[in-house]
């Protein structure tokens, strides 16, 4: 889904590219997994758990209930292993998710997952508690346009947990601490998890 919101910075021909890939990837992954290879997109888990902590840390009350989203979620999303919130999930790639069994088997209960975009975010102004938008804002295609429309659904007390993998000539500027021992990190997309492994999140922050 392409949305002409007249604030892009990412040329149309690569952003319709990179989404052909990234379907391209899932569509390789869930097929070897319908033929019995063993993932269970653990990184997921993962990301939430050190979300989590993030929120636990900060000063004040913390969200614990309202309308939780997360844009780029991806096929499952770190929104999938949160235990709290009314919990939503957006992608624009979600009609071809939801079309393979493998991948939306992995889903919980309790999350709506919604085909779009996050450049028009189809909920009412003030209404989420928390958003979320892990290794995706660098690979959407009108990023203001997003920041606009997350500041527009938060709330006046909401957090938004922002992500951006920040790599140099010389390797990444940081490396979080790793999964536990025997834990799975999956690489999620080629274009986003090749940099997902030695991502640099930003604390959760009001908006």
């Amino acid at each position: 889904m392409l949305l002409d919101t007249g604030t892009s910075e990412i040329p149309r021909g690569r952003w319709s590219e990179a989404q052909a890939y990234e379907q391209a990837f899932w569509e390789r992954l869930g097929a070897d997994m319908q033929a019995g290879a063993k993932d269970d997109l653990g990184w997921y888990a993962w990301r939430a758990g050190q979300l989590e902590r993030r929120l636990d840390a900060l000063p004040g009350p913390r969200p614990r209930a309202g309308q939780v989203l997360e844009i780029g979620s991806g096929p499952i999303g770190i929104v999938n292993f949160m235990e709290w919130g009314e919990r939503y999930a957006i992608d624009p790639l979600e009609h071809f998710y939801r079309t393979q069994p493998s991948l939306v088997g992995l889903r919980r209960p309790g999350v709506t997952y919604i085909d779009g975009s996050g450049e028009k975010l189809p909920f009412d102004d003030a209404s989420c508690s928390l958003v979320i938008i892990d290794n995706v804002i660098d690979h959407t295609y009108a990023p203001r346009r997003i920041l606009d429309e997350i500041h527009r659904v938060l709330k006046a007390d909401g957090k938004m947990y922002l992500v951006v993998n920040v790599h140099t000539a010389w390797g990444p500027s940081s490396t979080p601490s790793s999964p536990p021992s025997g834990s799975t990190r999956v690489t999620p997309s080629p274009s986003r998890a090749e940099r997902s492994a030695r991502s640099s999140p930003t604390a959760a922050s009001p908006c």
